[in-house]
């Protein structure tokens, strides 16, 4: 029996050791012509490239995410957010500094702007009672920078962007140079700094009527790019007779022209012995518009509505009545002309009557709804 039992273990023992052979021998595997494999891979990992059909978003070290361009219509954020400041813009020129857009009325209305030529200090209330959004105001260079502000505050803070000349001027023309005295910087200064802050809209730059003064067109750009240069982002305004009236005579040396002023203020006064010369106001000032226009696009009227007496004149310049004066506003602000009152206050001994000397039935045609 044992003997039996020993031969049994060996024959177990040799198959094993065959099977194990076998098992470990390689296999070749045969392809047949049109057979095909399904190799299943493994499912990527976490660093693997996703599908070229799914968006990338970028990261800080992806530089070669294309960054795309910037809509001109993106609102700016509000100050503080963690945004890149934009790109300086190249100052203008002298020729074509922009201007912002004019005042208006009162905000409800959307009216032009409307106000008064020649108000002081002390016409605050007037200023504010009329609902006047300009004001004229003349400071004497010897007041000093203090004096000035107080005067602009008192007129910006009854609702008035502010129009300032400064008497006597403090710059003049020498030997065909302009000459700008020590007053000159300090008032520019004080000027532009409070033009950044809404209260003061222009520098009243040349005299009054500079053309009917024998100043010509390039000595007034002259002038416009002297101020720009001392105060680059403050306007330039005056008064003006008729522009149109230089270029039908043919005078090219006083026919208006791009930098002369950022604000032109001409004038018909249809007030006279003969009555209210209605459609030659309106024809005027049309030709003013219009002559703005085609040589000096830039230049934005202010439209000058008389509000004084002259008989003196040669048509005998009256006061208006309150329905003329309404009139000859609305005339004006139909056609988004904004208008300054001449005058508030009197500005010549010449004059006789003048809209502040006692008229509270004409200041309720001021600047009318």
């Amino acid at each position: 029996m044992k003997r039996l039992s020993y031969v049994l273990n060996i024959v177990l023992m040799a198959l094993l050791i065959g099977s194990m052979y076998v098992a470990a021998q390689p296999r070749t595997v045969t392809i047949e012509p049109g057979q095909s494999i399904e190799v299943v891979c493994a499912q990527p990992t976490a660093t693997t490239e996703p599908p070229t059909n799914t968006p990338v978003p970028p990261t800080a070290t992806n530089t070669t995410t294309a960054v795309p361009p910037t809509p001109t219509n993106t609102q700016v954020p509000p100050t503080g957010t963690a945004t890149k400041a934009p790109t300086s813009t190249p100052a203008p020129t002298a020729t074509s500094t922009p201007i912002p857009p004019m005042p208006t009325s009162t905000p409800q209305s959307g009216r032009p702007a409307c106000g008064l030529f020649y108000a002081n200090a002390a016409d605050a209330p007037a200023v504010q009672s009329t609902g006047s959004t300009l004001a004229h105001l003349i400071v004497r260079s010897g007041q000093g920078a203090a004096s000035w502000e107080q005067q602009i505050n008192a007129l910006a803070n009854a609702g008035a962007q502010v129009i300032v000349e400064m008497y006597p001027r403090p710059w003049t023309l020498t030997n065909g140079q302009w000459v700008f005295n020590s007053t000159a910087q300090p008032f520019l200064d004080l000027l532009a700094r409070m033009h950044a802050d809404g209260k003061v809209l222009a520098v009243f730059g040349p005299v009054d009527e500079p053309y009917a003064h024998n100043w010509t067109t390039a000595q007034l750009q002259a002038l416009y790019t002297a101020l720009k240069a001392r105060a680059p982002g403050l306007p330039v305004y005056s008064t003006f007779g008729s522009l149109h009236f230089w270029e039908d005579r043919g005078d090219a040396a006083r026919t208006i022209a791009p930098g002369v002023v950022d604000y032109a203020s001409p004038h018909y006064y249809p007030f006279d012995a003969s009555g209210y010369r209605r459609a030659t106001y309106i024809s005027e000032l049309e030709a003013e518009m219009d002559i703005l226009a085609r040589r000096a696009p830039d230049t934005q009227l202010i439209w000058l509505v008389q509000a004084f007496a002259l008989p003196t004149q040669a048509r005998g310049l009256r006061m208006p009545t309150a329905a003329e004066l309404e009139d000859a506003s609305r005339i004006a602000l139909d056609r988004g002309v904004p208008i300054l009152y001449y005058t508030y206050n009197r500005v010549a001994s010449s004059y006789t009557d003048w809209l502040a000397n006692n008229h509270p039935e004409l200041m309720g045609a001021v600047c009318p709804e």
